[in-house]
């Protein structure tokens, strides 16, 4: 079945004129189309094609040739546009260029679009702290494109530790050993928590023992050990808040679910066992629940008696 573009008289007349001899690129050329249009329009008839050919305007001459590497390697046009200027496809301009020993791929079609001063600016960047992800959206290009580009400008790339000056890495190992955690961190230096931890073991800072340090509303979290599950039932990590298993080595069990802890000071990174108070269920600001007999906190809640 021919293209939709033809009807069976059209694709019947372009598999004529292949077989007189005419040429694909002329053809699509004549009907202004594409040449794979051409091509299927010419196999709907039934006709071999030849192999691959391209147009009469190469001729694979030393001239020719020679104004192909010129106009390749002085960055003047790109792969496609040489092409398109001579009238073929770009695999023979690639096969002309590696024949001349120039190194030349359709990937590298592209580089060649960008002036010396595109290559300076984006090298400047780099060396200014942009990451190459960054580089690659705001110019709306692929990130191996933008490393391309950064090689060619003789830039050097920098390695994954060598994203920050050695200010920003004392600051980020002084952040992490006072306890803040590594996804605040990568927050603020807008950059991904896999790399704050790659840092921040490439430079010997031991992560894994990171027993104590601040999360939401202030409160700390702490790595148990086997022996603190007596009074504490930890998360799947190991961890639990800090003030929750001082209750609990103070009760000498662990806390209910329906128990919470409250901070008399009103600073919930104090968990000083006097700054503790134990409540059930939830509790503002100020407010405490005690037995009104002998002013325990150790109270809870028990059904109406009828």
């Amino acid at each position: 079945m021919p293209p939709r573009m033809f009807d069976d008289a059209a694709a019947a007349e372009i598999a004529r004129m292949y077989e007189a001899g005419a040429a694909i690129p002329d053809l699509a050329a004549l009907y202004d189309c594409n040449v794979q249009t051409i091509r299927k329009a010419i196999h709907a008839c039934g006709v071999v094609l030849r192999p691959r050919e391209y147009t009469s305007n190469y001729t694979g001459s030393e001239e020719q040739r020679a104004e192909i590497v010129r106009l390749y390697t002085n960055r003047i046009k790109s792969l496609r546009d040489i092409a398109k200027g001579i009238g073929c496809d770009i695999p023979l301009v690639v096969q002309a260029l590696r024949d001349a020993g120039v190194k030349a791929g359709t990937n590298n079609s592209k580089v060649h679009d960008y002036s010396p001063e595109q290559l300076a600016e984006i090298a400047a960047a780099h060396e200014g702290g942009e990451s190459m992800s960054s580089i690659a959206r705001r110019l709306k290009i692929s990130g191996k494109l933008a490393t391309k580009l950064l090689r060619l400008s003789g830039a050097k790339l920098r390695l994954r530790d060598d994203y920050y000056s050695e200010e920003k890495k004392a600051e980020i190992i002084r952040r992490f050993e006072s306890g803040e955690t590594q996804k605040s961190i990568a927050e603020s230096v807008k950059t991904q928590q896999s790399r704050i931890s790659r840092f921040l073991d490439s430079v010997g800072v031991e992560r894994k023992r990171a027993l104590r340090y601040k999360v939401a509303n202030g409160y700390i979290s702490v790595l148990t050990f086997p022996e603190d599950r007596a009074f504490c039932v930890p998360h799947a990590n190991g961890r639990v808040l800090e003030h929750r298993l001082v209750m609990g080595r103070y009760l000498g069990r662990p806390m209910r679910p329906d128990e919470t802890v409250h901070h008399i000071n009103g600073d919930t990174g104090d968990n000083r066992i006097e700054n503790l108070q134990l409540r059930t269920g939830r509790h503002g600001k100020g407010i405490s629940q005690v037995c009104l007999d002998c002013g325990s906190h150790n109270v809870k809640p028990v059904p109406i008696a009828s």
